[in-house]
């Protein structure tokens, strides 16, 4: 654990960020891109999964981006074309820059000239430290190709039919993402647009499925939503506490903490370490991100390598539980948005007594390498709280807010294998007299 600190110390965090809206930014979406841990200019090599949007020549677009940390900052937009030849596009003289000073931002801006197979890139441009930067794939053409426009209005893709929030979820709006919409969902539902249920059994003497309101919420002592004595608790501050149980294979989680806008738990295990260098290529491969050394390095902070739950819950209780990751420094993203799965086997959420109310349920072993992690018997991780009023602002760079923690799960874990007749291996001793019994039962 001391190793980790002192990772912690000796990479600062990069509190500032600049990001595409519109356009779509480049697959995977990372932002936080900067010239210290990524190479210039995209930090992402191009690949056939990002989407691309197409441009009608001389018609006004409004482009998008989003900001952190401190403004009143310069920028300039850069034309890229198939040979990576640039042109500034935007101020129009390259002498200039643009200042901004709010989370959102905005530009108009036409085309004069067809361009294929093109990105447009936006920098930050800064005194001192990084520049920050993020990059979008586009064609320019004479007329309207609509097959690759994207938007990111998921509520209202055509591709699906009936009602994209399904199961009585409901369309929100997020005004500072990419991904403008997104669907909360009815309690014990999840997924990207609310399509998966929770696997509950009926009756639970552990945690009440039905909630504080249930007529039964008599039976269980905290909140009326689950007996605390079936868990072993991990205080994460004086007023958090997160609840962690093996069933079933699985680890349950139950996060009890004042009421704020969203929460963020990250974890990882605490043997993993210079494994983290090489966590992201599991799934993207090894051609998609492009690190300095530095940046490589950097995925041993310990902020990063994370496996990641996003919580939050609406005025009228509609849920938002998502499974994410974070590879370096930047916010966390769904699974779903690179191709992965949400490893969720139940999510439920409430809002009672002043507090909010979270559980959750994953696979104790990992289903997808590089976007989650097996449990072990002790895992560090970081929990984040965010304000109503913060929802959209990228706070993660900001890890000041941020509270990190040991969790200890090696009883829970040894006494699941031991009743299913497999002892844990823990020393290379234990390795040793296995062999020997073996081969003393074998002559």
């Amino acid at each position: 654990m001391i190793w980790l600190l002192c990772l912690f110390l000796f990479f600062p965090s990069l509190n500032s960020n600049i990001s595409w809206i519109f356009p779509f930014p480049r697959w995977p979406s990372l932002d936080g891109i900067n010239s210290r841990d990524y190479h210039y200019p995209c930090g992402i090599n191009k690949n056939n999964k990002s989407h691309k949007y197409t441009f009608v020549l001389h018609r006004p677009y409004v482009l998008r981006w989003k900001t952190t940390g401190n403004h009143n900052k310069g920028y300039r937009i850069n034309l890229y074309d198939s040979s990576n030849h640039s042109i500034q596009i935007h101020p129009s003289s390259k002498s200039q820059e643009q200042s901004f000073n709010s989370n959102i931002n905005s530009v108009t801006i036409s085309f004069k000239h067809p361009c294929d197979d093109c990105f447009m890139q936006i920098e930050e441009s800064t005194t001192s430290g990084p520049t920050y930067f993020s990059c979008a794939d586009i064609d320019i053409r004479d007329k309207e190709v609509t097959a690759s426009n994207v938007t990111g209005e998921l509520c209202k893709e055509t591709q699906f039919e009936g009602d994209y929030c399904q199961l009585k979820g409901k369309c929100i709006i997020q005004e500072k993402e990419a991904i403008s919409k997104i669907c909360v969902c009815q309690n014990g539902m999840f997924g990207d647009n609310c399509e998966m249920v929770s696997i509950m059994n009926k009756y639970d003497a552990c945690f009440n499925k039905d909630g504080p309101n249930s007529t039964n919420s008599w039976n269980y002592i905290s909140y009326g939503i689950f007996n605390d004595g079936c868990y072993t608790q991990t205080i994460l501050s004086s007023n958090d506490f997160l609840y962690s149980r093996v069933i079933s294979g699985q680890i349950e989680f139950i996060i009890d903490t004042e009421i704020c806008g969203e929460i963020t738990l990250g974890l990882r295990p605490s043997f993993f370490g210079i494994e983290c260098r090489d966590w992201p290529e599991e799934f993207l491969g090894a051609d998609i991100i492009n690190y300095t050394e530095i940046g490589r390095n950097y995925l041993l902070d310990i902020a990063s390598c994370l496996d990641i739950l996003t919580a939050s819950i609406t005025f009228d209780g509609h849920i938002n539980v998502r499974d994410g990751f974070v590879y370096s420094n930047h916010t966390p993203l769904w699974d779903t948005q690179v191709g992965g799965n949400s490893s969720f086997s139940a999510a439920f959420g409430w809002k009672v007594a002043g507090r909010m109310v979270i559980m959750f349920r994953k696979p104790i072993k990992s289903l997808e390498q590089g976007l989650d992690h097996s449990f072990g018997p002790q895992m560090v991780g970081i929990f984040m709280k965010r304000s109503q009023s913060a929802l959209g602002d990228n706070t993660y760079h900001d890890r000041d807010n941020g509270v990190f923690f040991t969790l200890n799960l090696q009883s829970s874990l040894t006494e699941v294998e031991r009743s299913s007749g497999i002892e844990l291996i823990s020393s290379p001793l234990q390795i040793l007299l296995m062999i020997i019994f073996f081969f003393s039962k074998s002559t």
